[in-house]
């Protein structure tokens, strides 16, 4: 995939080292590793740890690392470093329904720091409302975009249309995708102003600029193993490990 803007490349120490096949029950599949690999040959690895279901961190290649924070069952919190410098945070923020109501992604650098800020509104429609705010931390953020996503009957996101016209549209499969069990997952269906797959996997997502196909591989228990993704100019292939 690559990673989303490794939005959620979380978290911390191995569990297991292989992929199971295993249809043991006891216990929540949950993700313990997986290993990006460039066409180059070139790979990264990210390791996760929990505490029961919840994300705690994450430790990976380049000296990168990630700490989540809950509040309840909620995930309000991803803080991302790289070499114990903290060098983004995401910050998330839900109404009295557990539905997300704004994200924030705050960006810090030696060249300077900048912000993302979107407020959600739910429409009687169906559709949710967005406005992204941006800018300069040291500054008021100011209105840079707005538009809607679009669901299907499963709650997912459909697409992604702004104002300008600009519109992203995704698919997906009806497999288990490797953060399914992870908790507080299935209430970030979408982030800032792009959709996010934490139930299923998206099998296609395209913009009017660019695009990526997917070619996903599943254990016996449908939980993805696999997944080689052509965005037309690169192809990344994506191993998953589980606990189980």
């Amino acid at each position: 995939m690559k990673k989303l803007l490794y939005l959620f490349a979380f978290l911390m120490v191995v569990l297991s080292s292989c992929t199971s096949d295993n249809d043991d029950t006891s216990s929540p599949v949950l993700l313990t590793r997986y290993v990006e690999t460039l066409e180059d040959g070139s790979t990264f690895t990210m390791n996760f740890n929990y505490n029961g279901n919840k994300l705690l961190g994450s430790t990976g290649d380049f000296n990168s690392s990630t700490t989540v924070t809950y509040t309840g069952n909620l995930i309000t919190k991803i803080e991302y470093f790289r070499a114990g410098t903290l060098t983004q945070e995401n910050i998330y923020e839900y109404n009295s329904n557990d539905k997300l109501i704004n994200s924030k992604r705050n960006e810090y650098s030696s060249s300077g720091n900048y912000g993302t800020s979107v407020d959600y509104t739910y429409n009687s429609d169906g559709t949710v409302s967005f406005s992204k705010f941006s800018g300069d931390l040291n500054f008021p953020l100011t209105l840079s975009s707005e538009g809607y996503f679009t669901f299907d009957s499963q709650g997912r996101v459909t697409s992604a249309i702004h104002e300008n016209g600009y519109e992203e549209t995704y698919m997906y499969d009806v497999k288990n995708s490797p953060y399914k069990n992870v908790l507080g997952m299935d209430k970030l269906p979408f982030e800032l102003d792009y959709a996010n797959n934490f139930v299923n996997n998206f099998i296609s997502r395209n913009d009017p600029y660019s695009g990526s196909d997917f070619t996903l591989t599943y254990n016996s228990s449908d939980y993805l193993i696999s997944e080689i993704e052509d965005d037309g100019e690169e192809i990344t292939t994506t191993r998953y490990y589980y606990n189980n």
